[in-house]
């Protein structure tokens, strides 16, 4: 996601930070700037893959996806951890302390493991020990949390400024099984809409309105659904579906603010009239901004702030390269 603060677009980071020496694009390509509220709804959309963790996190991280919303870790024991990341102060390189909302199932048992392999790769630069670096490492476009409870399986899609857990029940399984535990969160409430508002000491975070549905002859059937919640644990209720059937129930968790692991500013977007191509060039503090293979520059560049660019596809759902 883009948005403005100050008259200027900014941008939060998302993997390897790369210097990057003055770039001048083709005139072609500045032919038609897309409008910034346009880029900022289709990127909230962005697809965004999870790295494994191979020593460059916490040990207790199996993975993680760097959202524009924060990163999301899960880790080896199938835990849940959104890092929400502080609100920027009057110096732009700063910000104020985040916040972390972890989900655990409770009575259940996740084992996460990579799965859909995404077509994206990352190159990882950290500290002076080149043993430790990682060029064209693979990444996942989801992370399945198996067999969470009898019969349920447990899915992980992660977006631009979304998480999306995926529940698909088979036949027998009791939905009433689900119960997530939210720690870190200040209260939860359903909203009149149907969403479930999560307070944290940085805003509102919300869980969209749930939606769960059966297919039945290749066609998808809508399933009543709404949020089961007592005290600092949800789960949901459905009514009116197939009991014979599988069926899947699907929310999305959104963060309601920008952010990021440290301070990033887009300061041009461009078109490439030709091809309809993206790019997004600016600036960043931030030692985790996405990087794939193929860039011009493979490492940080060292100093408190590196330049970027990043090109995105015509629809704005895949990061191609970013330097």
């Amino acid at each position: 996601m883009i948005t403005r603060f100050g008259g200027q677009l900014r941008c939060s980071a998302l993997g390897l930070v790369l210097l990057l020496p003055c770039l001048t694009l083709p005139s072609r390509a500045l032919a038609a700037s897309p409008a910034p509220t346009q880029v900022e709804a289709q990127l909230a959309g962005l697809a965004v893959p999870f790295v494994a963790n191979d020593g460059q996190s916490d040990p207790r991280v199996a993975y993680y996806a760097p959202t524009f919303a924060g990163t999301v870790f899960v880790t080896r024991h199938g835990g849940i951890v959104h890092a929400l990341p502080g609100q920027p102060g009057a110096d732009r390189r700063q910000r104020s302390a985040g916040w972390a909302l972890t989900e655990r199932f409770v009575g259940g048992h996740a084992a996460p493991v990579a799965a859909q392999p995404s077509a994206t790769n990352v190159s990882l630069f950290l500290g002076n020990d080149s043993a430790r670096w990682r060029a064209h490492a693979a990444t996942a476009a989801a992370v399945s949390l198996g067999e969470v409870y009898p019969g349920i399986r447990v899915l992980l899609k992660a977006y631009g400024k979304q998480v999306e857990k995926i529940f698909a029940v088979q036949p027998g399984a009791a939905v009433a099984a689900i119960r997530v535990r939210v720690a870190g969160a200040q209260g939860m409430a359903v909203t009149s809409d149907g969403a479930l508002a999560v307070r944290t000491g940085l805003g509102e975070v919300r869980l969209t309105r749930p939606v769960a549905y059966q297919e039945v002859d290749g066609q998808r059937h809508a399933v009543a659904v709404t949020y089961a919640v007592a005290g600092d644990t949800y789960g949901f209720r459905v009514a009116g579906y197939d009991a014979r059937r599988p069926v899947v129930i699907d929310p999305l968790l959104q963060a309601t603010y920008l952010g990021g692991s440290s301070t990033a500013a887009a300061e041009a977007l461009a078109l490439n009239a030709s091809t309809g191509e993206v790019y997004v060039a600016g600036y960043t503090t931030s030692t985790d901004f996405p990087g794939t293979s193929g860039g011009a520059q493979n490492a940080n560049g060292g100093g408190l702030t590196d330049g970027f660019v990043a090109r995105l596809n015509p629809s704005l759902t895949t990061l191609d390269q970013a330097t």
